[in-house]
């Protein structure tokens, strides 16, 4: 069973280096997406995997990376993962 999990980024605080990185460079568990939420324009990025314990540690990586390129704005996330 797999289970997928989502997060937004504030499309304002994604930097060009990571907006390039996020569309062009992730693992095929990753899908990105441009979207509007309550009327804000942000970046979707969905984590795909086969337990909780997987989502934990692709979350992590990402956070990490989204940090070191750059980002600074808000994130709004799933409460929990979703089976898919």
């Amino acid at each position: 069973m797999t289970y997928k999990f989502s997060i937004c980024l504030e499309a304002s605080g994604v930097s060009e280096i990571l907006r390039e990185w996020l569309f062009n460079s992730l693992p095929m568990d990753f899908t990105v997406k441009n979207r509007k939420v309550k009327g804000f324009r942000v970046v979707e990025v969905t984590i795909n995997a086969m337990s909780n314990e997987g989502i934990n540690d692709k979350l992590a990586a990402l956070f990490k990376v989204i940090r070191e390129k750059g980002f600074n704005g808000v994130v709004i996330k799933d409460k929990k993962p979703k089976k898919a």
